[in-house]
């Protein structure tokens, strides 16, 4: 789970003028956004320094070491009092790893080409020192200025002298708008890893109810996040950065373990009081949500079965919640990773049903026993027959199969009696209870079943 945490928790550095960021040669541990002033980019060669590049506020330098996966080329340092936010390679190799095939030969195409044009370069400028392509590339660029101080070590200014006559370019900044959007995203998935070291991340439950008797069921657990100066921070906010940096995996690891827990202890305590007993089932469960990425973590697939012994919980009490998207996006890994599962002891279930674009094909290969009818269905189903119809068609069609059938979204007593009649098995939403912390399951079900409390 680690190799998913950035353990890096100076994310932002500030330099004063005239001081080293990093030299020539180092190994490229990150990239740089700079947020404020302007860092110079230069090659020490003995005494001279031979000025290349400035970087002003909004823009990116750093990168090219890690997309090549090679030490540092040239050396930077502060020409003014200057904010920088790192980028590290983790951050930057998840995003290459999620690549688009098409565009990884794209890409390996165009530094093919660019290779071979400053091959040419290097013939007609072999008395020059030896330049690197990220520095080339810069060098090509239309605004040149001088670099405004030069520095000879890490806490002094130089003695060195700048190479008479040579440009320096002035590079364009990243156009504010991205600029903004990468600052921000940086910044959440910098606090994302701290979220996890810390322990701000906290599971909420959400009760799932017995349609026809009214008895506890099941939770299905949803991350929340606490941040300790923002406050409450929307999962609609920060499970799309997670999920397209790949902390998501780190994420669901945290959650199954911290859920399967919760659960054991939840089991234990309500079924061995008279009272609860006979108001919540033996077979209650606890519904998870995986990703995409997920699937892909041969580790957390295992981890399953382990979980499930350590806290003595009885197979298929874990469901494993996967959305219609999820399936569309890697169909043949996503069901061998079902599969495992399953023969492991979780049950799985297809979430917010019809609101995908998968086939019912996935119906007949997939190892799912529950369809979760999404609340788009619910919510107008009292108003439009056709919404009702397509409900009751979702609960048929699931019987047929041999699957059960989690209604979202139930916010009436209107809507529970209307789905109870049509046999839908369970129940979920607002009506019942929202999703609460752990301490406050407790207290609901007490209050709500506990006749000594």
């Amino acid at each position: 789970m680690d190799q998913y945490i950035n353990t890096d928790r100076m994310m932002v550095r500030t330099f004063k003028a005239g001081e080293w960021v990093f030299h020539e040669g180092d190994s490229g541990d990150c990239a740089y956004l700079v947020e404020s002033g302007e860092v110079q980019i230069v090659l020490e060669r003995g005494s001279e320094l031979i000025p290349l590049v400035c970087y002003g506020e909004g823009s990116l330098f750093g990168e090219m070491s890690i997309i090549g996966d090679q030490p540092r080329s040239a050396s930077a340092f502060a020409q003014s009092d200057c904010k920088l936010r790192k980028i590290s390679r983790e951050q930057i190799n998840r995003r290459l790893d999620q690549a688009d095939p098409i565009l990884k030969v794209c890409m390996s195409v165009l530094i093919g080409h660019l290779k071979k044009s400053l091959a040419k370069y290097d013939q007609d400028q072999s008395k020059e020192p030896e330049l690197s392509l990220d520095e080339k590339l810069r060098l090509a660029a239309d605004h040149a200025v001088l670099p405004s101080k030069q520095v000879e070590s890490d806490d002094q200014p130089a003695t060195s002298q700048t190479k008479p006559n040579t440009p320096v370019v002035k590079a364009d900044p990243i156009a504010s708008d991205m600029f903004a959007r990468a600052l921000s995203t940086i910044n959440l998935e910098n606090d994302l890893d701290t979220a996890l070291q810390d322990d701000e991340l906290v599971l909420f439950y959400q009760p799932i109810i017995e349609a026809n008797t009214g008895r506890l069921a099941g939770f299905e657990a949803l991350m929340r996040w606490i941040h300790p100066e923002r406050g409450m921070i929307s999962p609609g906010d920060f499970i799309p950065v997670a999920e397209r940096s790949g902390q998501m995996v780190a994420m669901t690891h945290w959650a199954v373990k911290q859920a399967c827990k919760d659960l054991g202890e939840m089991r234990n305590l309500f079924l061995s009081s008279m009272d609860l007993s006979a108001n919540v089932s033996e077979n209650m469960f606890m519904s998870v949500n995986f990703s995409s990425r997920d699937f892909l973590d041969a580790d957390l697939m295992n981890k399953v079965q382990e979980l499930l012994q350590t806290y003595d919980l009885p197979k298929n009490s874990l469901k494993i919640e996967v959305t219609e998207s999820v399936l569309v996006s890697s169909p043949k890994e996503v069901t061998n990773a079902l599969n495992n599962c399953r023969d492991h002891g979780a049950s799985v279930a297809i979430d917010d049903f019809g609101t995908g674009y998968s086939s019912l094909s996935y119906l007949q290969t997939l190892p799912a026993d529950t369809l979760k009818i999404d609340q788009a269905f619910i919510r107008p189903m009292h108003e439009d027959e056709r919404h009702m119809a397509l409900v009751e068609s979702i609960i048929h069609l699931a019987q047929r199969l041999d699957m059960v059938t989690v209604a979202e979204g139930v916010e009436t007593e209107q809507d529970a009696q209307a789905l109870a009649s049509l046999q839908c098995d369970y129940l979920q939403g607002y009506y019942f209870a929202r999703p609460m912390p752990v301490t406050d399951v407790i207290r609901w079900v007490n209050e709500k079943w506990n006749s000594e409390f």
